[in-house]
């Protein structure tokens, strides 16, 4: 079965899903819950995402080479991944990134990846954090000693990687994937490399601040436009939340799965169905919006053909196919 034709039955079994959801629905009181309140609060909140996007930026050019690369290229890195997640399935759209690092600064796309990678590292790492936090303002007899071993434990396990190169490399070396050992192995170098030259750290540092940032816009919406009150803890919920409905594979830009998982929470704190999923909607169309319009400024400036990012990351991926060949 094609991958194409896998997608396409994928994309029925949810459309299916949610027509049937959908039918359990009161729609009159679903579209009165859309109140002009909703809309204040969804344009309230976007400033806020805008720095989360600068110190996203900032974080991938730290990672991506020393000194760090141009912040501009790396704003347009971020957002126009941002962009196409809504188009493309399962994080696709992570590889224009060190697409357009390689078309506009010369980083080689093996680097970009790197960097990409070490994103989604430091990524984990904030997300655990911010989950235990969560369950710890919800579970009060929360092992807190066994929490913060855990989490010391990933943190040092990410030091130790200069320590751990050689040994990763070898077993590089082992695996019968002769086309990827030298992609793989640039890989791990220059994760190694951001370790050994603190980058890992500082970029972190601005990564905290944007999931920061991310989680305060979250926050701010629910706080003005919220009928019951859930306070931080609340909105820490459906953030963490809606954040590992990200990680679901499912439709582009994690539609329906992003909603369900406010929706769910939503519930917990008194809300009805239809209020749920109206404050869900509007919550995840205002970051849609505001990536759009972002989206757009990028490509009305001509510095990218989008065209012709798309046909580089095709020829990227096949000249990973012909590497060591």
């Amino acid at each position: 079965m094609s991958r194409y034709l896998k997608a396409l039955i994928r994309i029925l079994i949810l459309f299916a899903i949610m027509c049937c959801g959908a039918s359990f629905l009161d729609l009159r009181r679903l579209s009165g819950c859309f109140t002009k309140d909703i809309l204040f609060a969804t344009v309230l909140y976007e400033p806020i995402l805008v720095i989360s996007f600068i110190l996203m930026a900032q974080r991938l050019a730290i990672f991506a080479r020393k000194p760090a690369a141009p912040f501009l290229p790396s704003l347009e890195s971020v957002v126009l991944s941002a962009g196409l997640n809504f188009a493309l399935p399962s994080r696709l759209s992570e590889f224009v990134k060190p697409a357009i690092l390689k078309n506009r600064v010369g980083i080689p796309f093996s680097e970009g990846l790197g960097a990409v990678i070490l994103e989604r590292i430091t990524d984990l790492l904030i997300v655990f954090g911010l989950a235990i936090s969560t369950v710890g303002f919800l579970c009060i007899d929360l092992n807190w000693k066994w929490i913060v071993g855990v989490f010391i434990s990933l943190i040092l396990g990410l030091a130790s990687l200069p320590y751990l190169e050689a040994g990763i490399l070898k077993v590089i070396g082992l695996l019968p994937l002769r086309n990827w050992k030298d992609f793989l192995s640039r890989i791990i170098t220059h994760a190694v490399c951001n370790v050994r030259q603190g980058r890992i750290y500082t970029g972190g540092s601005f990564g905290l601040g944007a999931w920061a940032f991310s989680a305060a816009s979250v926050f701010v919406y629910f706080d003005y436009v919220g009928r019951i009150p859930i306070g931080l803890q609340g909105s820490m919920a459906v953030f963490v939340a809606t954040s590992l409905a990200n990680c679901i594979p499912g439709l582009p830009g994690a539609i329906g799965t992003y909603e369900a998982a406010t929706t769910v929470v939503l519930m917990r704190y008194g809300y009805g169905l239809e209020e749920s999923i109206a404050l869900a909607l509007a919550l995840h169309v205002g970051q849609f919006f505001l990536v759009l319009l972002m989206s757009g400024a990028i490509l009305i400036r001509g510095q990218i053909d989008i065209l012709a990012l798309l046909k580089d990351i095709k020829a990227s991926s096949l000249d990973m196919m012909r590497i060591s060949k």
